[in-house]
């Protein structure tokens, strides 16, 4: 035997082999309905390569006679070859369209022309090695080969699109994929053109090289279909949280719109650079993963708390981090709130109670002159005072705590009347007429959070009722957000004006409003008290504040 004959064979049997190696490496995931496509590519290609050394090969000639009867057999193994391409090529656009996760309709209608493609390239490759290869069925087996080559191409597509336009997988795994399918196809040609039998062989070895290199590499199974991923990038991309996705070595692979918006940096910016630059801090993906809280973190003024999950496969092996970035900024403004309030009222109760203190001291020990029912009163109306105190700070305290979010947009008038009712319910003196309400003709609104905006205004007239017998009288403007509530004082022999004092219920008011950017101030006309309330404007709206 030659030295020719024994190159064409030892590729040949090299095709097989990695045909072999192909088919069972898929094998333990034949369960996987993406990993049986590229399975039937491994399987067609290793009966493709055995029946091309045994037509092709050194004995080749004599069985083909054999098969054919004829003394020329020049292109039965170019029509073998051709209909192993198109079942081949067929399998593997079939793949393509299950990895990218098209729709079950789209996935039927080419399985079903697959098989038939296939159907029809097996009966002309059985009937070209039984008569002898023709005229009408190379043109037939021609046919198949350009449907089969257009399925490929919408499957290179989809397979490029997914990697380059969803950052579904990296696109490594595409282009070898592909790779492997242009040299599949190729390969009857190629040989024909150069009259070299032996280049379709070690075409079949490359392109199965190709297909077993991201098998074996790349967990191309462990990962869900790129249209899948697409879905689930719009779900990400659609999230008020920043995510932000870091490889094995801590560097930015992706971030979506949130978190382009959150750290001021466009993805195309950030990819490749250290995680630590793009949240302009040390923040290490390990440290962030291995922490038990999430970690706090500055970020142009908002505040950001991170927490981080590892990426890996179903062996452990670790792919790189996603970061989870949650603007906590008005978490921690109410936060701050809640602190300043407590400690104001913290800080009332223990003067008022000190001052309780000493005047029953002072009775106690025989050094207070005053009559003792007056001191009585004096203690009882400041232990009052500090259990509506209390009160009412408890109820500013929910309002804040429940507030999330701002009320920017949101029409504010239903609230209105809804607190006017909870403190006329609430009032002690049944007497009292029906506070009198103007509303606005147009929509009012604040960034107060409508659950404090009512809570302010129901303390208000709460405060009104509890000072007069007469009406309490609310007016509502737009621009700026304001509410005014006036009330004259109380008859005499009723609660007056002077026995509860402004430092009871109007600075826990003015706490909550003023510190989201508004004002509460208590003005005098007469007899009349006005208490007005003007809250921050919403966004963009161009109002006072």
């Amino acid at each position: 035997m030659s030295v020719a004959p024994v190159g064409r064979l030892a590729v040949g049997i090299l095709a097989a082999v990695v045909a072999g190696a192909l088919a069972a490496s898929l094998w333990p995931q034949r369960d996987e309905a993406t990993a049986r496509s590229l399975l039937g590519v491994a399987l067609v290609l290793l009966l493709g390569s055995l029946v091309h050394l045994l037509v092709a090969g050194p004995i080749g000639a004599a069985v083909a006679r054999d098969l054919t009867g004829r003394e020329s057999t020049d292109l039965l193994w170019v029509v073998l070859g051709a209909a192993t391409s198109v079942v081949a090529g067929g399998f593997w656009s079939l793949f393509a369209f299950r990895y990218t996760g098209r729709d079950p309709r789209s996935i039927r209608v080419v399985a079903t022309g697959v098989g038939l493609l296939s159907l029809g390239s097996v009966t002309v490759a059985v009937r070209a090695a039984t008569a002898g290869p023709s005229v009408a069925l190379v043109d037939a087996l021609t046919v198949g080969y350009l449907l089969v080559g257009f399925l490929a191409t919408v499957g290179i597509y989809l397979l490029l699109w997914a990697s380059v336009g969803a950052n579904a997988f990296p696109v490594r795994e595409p282009l070898v994929l592909s790779g492997g399918v242009v040299v599949l196809l190729s390969a009857v040609h190629v040989a024909q053109v150069f009259g070299r039998p032996v280049l379709y062989p070690a075409s079949i070895a490359l392109a199965g090289g190709s297909f077993l290199l991201p098998v074996r590499r790349y967990p191309i199974f462990e990962t869900l279909p790129a249209a899948r991923v697409a879905g689930r990038d719009r779900v990400v991309d659609e999230l008020a949280d920043g995510v932000v996705v870091a490889d094995r070595t801590g560097t930015v692979q992706d971030l979506n719109p949130a978190a382009e918006r959150l750290f001021g940096v466009p993805t195309e910016k950030a990819t490749g650079r250290p995680v630590s630059a793009v949240l302009d801090q040390r923040a290490d993906p390990d440290e962030v993963v291995a922490s038990q809280e999430p970690i706090r973190l500055d970020a142009g003024g908002r505040t950001v708390e991170v927490t981080g999950s590892p990426v890996t496969d179903r062996r452990g092996r670790s792919f790189g981090t996603v970061l989870l970035c949650t603007d906590v900024t008005d978490r921690r403004t109410r936060e701050e709130k809640l602190t300043l309030l407590s400690r104001f009222v913290a800080d009332v109760v223990d003067d008022r109670m000190a001052d309780v203190a000493a005047d029953a001291a002072a009775v106690t020990d025989g050094t207070e002159t005053a009559d003792e029912t007056v001191v009585a009163d004096r203690v009882w109306t400041r232990t009052t005072d500090l259990t509506t105190l209390v009160a009412h700070a408890r109820e500013i305290e929910q309002a804040i705590a429940d507030g999330a979010g701002t009320a920017s947009g949101t029409d504010l008038r239903p609230r209105i009347p809804e607190a006017v009712e909870r403190a006329a319910d609430g009032r002690g003196n049944g007497d009292v007429p029906d506070p009198a309400v103007e509303m606005p003709d147009e929509p009012l609104s604040s960034d107060l959070p409508p659950g404090l905006f009512e809570t302010v205004v129901k303390l208000i007239v709460e405060d009104a009722l509890e000072r007069t017998v007469g009406r309490v009288a609310i007016r509502a403007t737009v621009e700026p957000p304001t509410v005014r509530v006036s009330a004259d004082p109380a008859a005499s022999g009723e609660r007056s004006d002077a026995a509860r004092s402004d430092e009871v219920t109007i600075p826990v008011i003015r706490l909550a409003v003023e510190g989201a950017g508004g004002s509460v101030s208590v003005t005098r006309d007469g007899d009349e008290r006005r208490v007005t309330a003007e809250f921050p404007s919403p966004e963009g709206s161009g109002g006072d504040c």
